[in-house]
């Protein structure tokens, strides 16, 4: 059990404001480097200064100890010890990198584990080919059955037989051979896994998860108490473009299928395969289409997924993570067949959140899963790829509208252990000590935290379910030219009805078809029983095909009372064979049209919660989450969509009406502080008025109705006067200024860095590295970890040349590099003392003293060390001092005295990314005092009056009460914590419309990339106001 204190008979204040390490986010603990126990001990004590639980122990890219190896588990075993000393939980990852099932390749080494796929071809490969059993074992391809295809004009199958491959077709010959898929760098030269093999997933388990258990088994359910799997899947199905295509087309394969799909079905899949590929005459749904689908989601499910959770369920372990491309219809009837179907045994279901996307579906699909098999709590895996300038406003939106879609068990994504070499590209930010706000962060932890503690007690209110139509989209998995547009047409469908039901507040669960036979309990009191879910309505979208078992279900529930909603026609198919079964209950039942306003008419007596805006419109920006705990109702409300980027200080007045007689109670999980908001009960119903600004969201706590029990009025104040600051200020910067060094002159190899020679045209370091490393005749890094490789040995090397202007004098410079006890360097012609002494944002870019800079023109040289996994990277030339840019060129300038309110990027800071303090002098009299920061660009504002620290400004309204100040004379100092996008970020991409950022988004080329900075405004860019109250 990970929430240990939800035993309590109530939730105490204690712990709603100072919530235990359960309630808090995990990152993934990237271990990307030679990994040492002082790193570790050293990385415990920020992963706790920022108010996580522990750090998922993730072997990522980078990884140079041998995975699962003595060493390696010896370092495991350090990590759980100390984290229990540090009073953290310690959080399993199954994998080195990812998807999991493959152990880095441990597991792949045997090659009939490896994973397979059914080749369509028209290729004759016959000559190649080895008997099954022997290509088997030795990881090779092996015919399986060559057909005689004949299309009508149309696309469809007129018809087709099994031949043998030597026969003559009367149409197209089309071969499959069941294939291997080829060795990768990524899984350590090795392959991906067959997730549809008992055999291979049991060899999965014995070398991981026993591994495991075998050095930290002691800690099981104490310190550790999750392990994270990570989008597990199957080979993608692929489909046809054209039905006359002669392009080859995979599906996944397992060596045994046909033998399991024979015990099954009693039939022999060789006998209906085409019918996978083309659709059947006239459109006819193919039954053994359905089938093939149906019977290879249950393998994974099977053998990956059960195995893995059941395996943690009698270890005393929670399985959690999650699987792979969850969102769309298409995506898992490619990769997975079901998504939900995988989250039976999970003991905490979860999702991948990537981007700023806003996938409902995902999270949806979960969380439904997560209620059905009364599951304790549920997982996000978010923030990653979102770069480094997403700020604490989107880290609070982001989660806010998980947190309402079920999410209690946050994985940030990522905290990076070192920024060596790629690593500082692997879908950034770092949610670590690399940021200069990580020390800010429990502000935001504390508030997803203490909304947890409410979140995963008691039991979730839902009342309405909706049946999930992936099998109705399996049934068009044909050709696109014939099934797309009806594919299209359920895959909006299945947006829609997820959007128009959240955005009514009219709380769902999916019901999965496949899962409905276990998981139904009857009728009782009009509730159709799903698990332990009791369901008031039952809406049906459209669907294509339906299940016999979901028939009578729903057949039953109607008999009994319950509301069943049929959303378009009734479904001519059942279990994809055409069939009247469907029809009674369609006729018995409520029948819309597939619209919002029929759907959420139909479904409004079953609203708990309707939140509408002064206008009387209902809401089409919020959604909320109920829950029903031992001694009263949680309701939480937070926005579901992204915040306009004209938000400032803007807010909707409105009206939440909340069915039954409440009186609430404000839990500000902000704060910590709790409060009674005014609030009327009128005709059985508790209403609310509520201004809500961009990044708000409500915790209410439902007690029973008490009229004795008056509202907090807030102490009230009118503005009298106050003042702005027009002129620039003074201020001071956290760490030194910087002169981005990323293009060079370069040559490689060269007898030595003061020869003469000629010097390559100046290019962007990251191009340099890889064109020198093709001129050193470096092999090409083929994706291995360095944990498979011997050391590297070093014996070339990349001379780079940067000039610069400069219009002062300036000692005391430094340069900050990776490798920098291996470099050596020269500015104007005097050789840089050696010995590196502390580092810039990583440990691994260390400082080097630099010669003075002189006016006018400036020569740095550098040698540095080039090899397969040694990089040349961007440098820093670091001091005292302003940097001008003007397009592709940089100066060095006086660094100003004073900065403006407004983007520092062109104030003589434009690579700077640390913090900057503006200080003003203030003068007032004895009054209440207020100030409004309502335009900034970096992660927070922390505020301070004569160095008093008066908190925190994050969120609209961007205003900071400092309550009764003194007559007098005041400084006002306001920092601003920057972001290291202006000198990590990917700053020659010119991709516009980028939302994506990994590790591509700095090797662009074309129109998406060029040589001038594409930077991004940072500082606090409009003079703040501070207002006179009285």
């Amino acid at each position: 059990m990970l929430y240990q204190n939800n035993k309590t008979k109530t939730l105490t204040y204690e712990i709603f404001n100072n919530p235990p390490i359960e309630y808090r986010a995990s990152p993934f603990w990237s271990w990307n480097c030679k990994v040492t126990k002082e790193l570790i001990k050293k990385q415990l004590l920020y992963l706790k200064e920022m108010g996580f639980s522990g750090g998922q122990i993730h072997s990522r890219t980078g990884m140079d100890v041998p995975y699962l190896s003595d060493e390696f588990m010896e370092l495991v075993r350090y990590c759980v010890d100390e984290s229990k000393k540090d009073g953290l939980l310690a959080w399993i990852y199954d994998e080195d990198r990812f998807p999991s099932g493959a152990a880095g390749g441990i597991v792949t080494k045997t090659p009939r584990f490896r994973q397979r796929t059914l080749l369509l071809t028209t290729e004759d490969h016959m000559s190649e080919m080895k008997p099954k059993d022997e290509a088997v074992e030795n990881g090779e391809p092996y015919f399986c059955y060559a057909y005689d295809i004949v299309l009508n004009s149309a696309g469809e199958l007129a018809s087709y037989r099994r031949i043998e491959p030597e026969e003559t077709a009367v149409g197209t010959k089309w071969y499959t051979y069941c294939c291997p898929t080829p060795k990768s760098g990524w899984y350590n030269n090795e392959t991906y896994v067959d997730t549809l093999s008992k055999e291979a997933m049991d060899r999965f388990i014995s070398v991981t998860h026993e591994r495991y258990k075998e050095v930290v088994g002691d800690e099981f359910g104490k310190t550790i108490r999750t392990v994270f799997t990570d989008e597990p899947q199957f080979a993608v199905k692929g489909t046809f473009a054209y039905a006359d295509s002669r392009e080859n087309v995979r599906i996944p394969w397992t060596p045994k299928l046909e033998e399991l799909y024979r015990e099954h079905y009693d039939a022999d899949i060789a006998d209906t395969l085409p019918e996978l590929f083309w659709n059947r005459e006239g459109g006819e749904i193919s039954l053994h289409r359905y089938r093939f689908h149906d019977f290879v989601c249950e393998l994974f499910t099977r053998n990956f997924a059960d195995n893995c959770g059941d395996w943690c369920q009698e270890n005393g372990l929670s399985m959690t993570g999650h699987m792979y491309e969850e969102p769309t219809l298409h995506s898992q009837t490619a990769a997975i067949g079901e998504a939900m179907r995988s989250y039976r045994r999970f003991q905490i279901p979860g999702v991948d959140m990537l981007s700023d996307w806003l996938e409902y579906s995902t999270a949806k699909q979960a969380q439904s899963a997560v209620h059905q098999y009364g599951r304790e709590g549920m997982l996000s895996e978010l923030y990653g790829v979102t770069d480094w300038d997403f700020d604490f406003r989107g880290h609070k939106n982001y989660g806010d509208w998980q947190a309402a879609l079920g999410v209690t068990l946050r994985v940030p994504h990522l905290s990076w252990m070192s920024m060596y070499g790629e690593a500082k590209r692997d879908y950034p930010a770092s949610i670590f000590y690399q940021s200069p706000w990580y020390r800010e962060y429990p502000y935001i932890e504390n508030h997803f935290a203490r909304l947890n503690t409410a979140l995963t007690r008691g039991e979730p209110v839902v009342d309405i379910a909706v049946i999930h139509p992936v099998e109705s989209y399996w049934v068009h998995w044909g050709p696109s030219e014939n099934t797309g547009s009806i594919r299209n047409q359920l895959e909006k469908n299945f947006s829609d009805i997820i959007e128009w039901l959240l955005f009514a507040q009219l709380d769902f669960d999916f019901i999965s078809e496949s899962l409905l036979p276990e998981q139904f309990g009857g009728v009782q009191d009009g509730r159709i029983s799903v698990g332990h879910m009791k369901y008031r309505a039952v809406v049906v979208p459209a669907p294509v095909t339906l299940r016999q078992t979901t028939v009578d279900a729903l057949s039953a529930f109607e008999k009994a009372g319950g509301t069943v909603i049929f959303m378009g026609d009734c479904p001519e198919y059942v279990g994809a064979v055409r069939s009247d079964a469907a029809k009674p209950v369609y006729a018995a039942a409520e029948r819309i049209p597939f619209s919002r306003d029929a759907v959420t008419g139909a479904l409004e007596k079953f609203r708990r919660v309707g939140i509408r805006k002064d206008n009387g419109h209902l809401s089409d920006d919020y959604f909320c989450n109920y829950r029903r705990d031992t001694d009263c109702d949680w309701l939480f409300i937070c926005h579901g969509k992204h915040v306009p980027k004209n938000s400032y200080g803007k807010f909707d007045r409105l009206r939440i009406t909340i069915a039954g007689e409440f009186t609430p109670v404000l839990y500000d999980t902000l704060s910590g502080k709790i409060s009674n908001p005014e609030y009327e009960v009128t005709d059985g119903k508790t209403v609310l008025h509520r201004d809500v600004y961009a990044y708000d969201s409500l915790l209410l706590r439902l007690m029973p109705y008490d009229p004795a029990v008056r509202p907090d009025i807030p102490e009230t104040h009118t503005v009298t006067g106050g003042f702005c600051e027009h002129d620039p200020v003074e201020y001071r910067l956290s760490e030194p200024n910087v002169l981005l060094v990323d293009t060079a002159e370069y040559r490689v190899d060269s007898e030595s860095l003061e020869s003469d020679g000629e010097w390559l045209a100046e290019e962007e370091l990251l191009r340099v590295n890889d064109i020198a490393a093709r001129m050193a005749g470096l092999p090409a890094y083929n994706g291995a970890q360095p944990w498979t490789e011997p050391p590297e040995v070093l014996t070339h090397h990349v001379d780079l040349r940067f000039r610069f202007t400069s219009e002062i004098v300036y000692e005391g410079a430094y340069l900050a590099i990776e490798n920098a006890d291996m470099c050596e360097i020269i500015l104007n012609g005097e050789k840089a003392p050696d010995g590196v002494f502390g580092y810039f944002t990583d440990e691994s870019i260390g400082k080097r003293n630099l010669p003075a800079i002189r006016e006018g023109e400036n020569e740095l040289l550098i040698r540095t060390p080039i090899g397969v996994r040694t990089k040349v990277e961007w440098c820093y030339i670091m001091g005292d001092f302003g940097v001008r840019v003007c397009g592709c060129r940089k100066t060095v300038t006086k660094l100003p005295e004073k900065l403006g309110y407004s983007d520092i990027t062109s104030q003589g800071l434009p690579f700077y990314t640390g913090n900057i303090d503006y200080v003003q002098p203030i003068t007032t009299p004895d009054c209440f005092l207020s100030v409004r920061v309502s335009e900034y660009r970096g992660a927070l504002v922390r505020v301070f009056l004569d160095g008093k620290d008066m908190g925190v400004i994050a969120f609209d309204p961007f205003t900071l009460d400092f309550g009764k100040v003194s007559a007098g004379d005041h400084t006002l100092t306001l920092r601003l914590f920057g972001t290291r996008y202006n000198a990590f970020g990917a700053l020659h991409n010119a991709d516009t419309a980028l939302d994506f950022v990994d590790p591509g988004a700095w090797r662009t080329s074309g129109c998406r990339w060029c040589y001038e900075y594409r930077l991004r405004p940072m500082g606090i860019t409009a003079s703040p106001v501070a207002e006179i109250l009285m």
